[in-house]
């Protein structure tokens, strides 16, 4: 039997999802998990033709009554999908939120080093980025941090590579961060106090984002 416009509309309003066309979602490793397009709008444009197509069979009959009950089931359905849609979203949102944390907690323990109470500068060299997920130590100011966190930055290839596996004092205090062959010989001379306000401001900024794992000493 042929389903009346008011009977099609009331399913549509009910939001009964097993008379719900489904769509796919994409968990992907980022937060932009969404609709896939085609699926959906094929679906809402299916859903549109059939309110188009009962409004237009009421009116013509004058079933003034009929427009109305259309009209609101229209409005329902609307409604009812738009919840269907938020409610897939927020799963996907979810979902890929529990996957990051995932992945970060490994990266955490693999980058992992047991904190010293003192580094020599000749043993910060084995930790200079090579390995990608691996620590990634510098030295700053008498402190040694673990900088895996920034590894874009201070792995090979990143602009603060030279840094990295190293004491960084001097060329944090004169912002020679990215190991420029053209900088001027550093002469080796005591820190201005301007050098000494960029140190501090460089290794206050460390201290917030990434972990002492000992002191620098002096000596090879």
């Amino acid at each position: 039997k042929k389903s009346s416009p008011a009977a099609i509309l009331r399913i549509y309003a009910s939001g009964r999802s097993q008379q719900l066309p489904s769509c796919s979602f994409s968990h992907g490793p980022t937060r932009a998990s969404a609709l896939r397009g085609p699926r959906c709008s094929a679906m809402a444009r299916h859903s549109y033709l059939l309110i188009l197509g009962a409004l237009l069979r009421a009116a013509c009959a004058f079933e003034l009554n009929l427009v109305a009950e259309v009209v609101g089931g229209a409005a329902a359905a609307s409604w009812a999908f738009t919840t269907f849609q938020d409610s897939q979203r927020k799963q996907a949102v979810s979902a890929a939120d529990a996957e990051s944390k995932e992945r970060l907690e490994e990266r955490r323990q693999r980058a992992f080093i047991e904190p010293r109470e003192t580094w020599r500068e000749s043993e910060l060299k084995q930790y200079d980025g090579t390995d990608y997920d691996g620590p990634i130590l510098l030295g700053a100011d008498g402190k040694v941090f673990n900088v895996w966190r920034g590894r874009h930055f201070y792995a090979p290839g990143g602009p603060y590579a030279s840094m990295a596996g190293r004491d960084a004092t001097r060329q944090l205090a004169k912002n020679r961060l990215d190991g420029d062959p053209d900088y001027e010989p550093d002469d080796g001379a005591p820190l201005n106090p301007a050098e000494r306000a960029s140190l501090a401001l460089w290794v206050a900024s460390f201290e917030g984002k990434y972990d002492v794992v000992g002191k620098l000493v002096d000596g090879d």
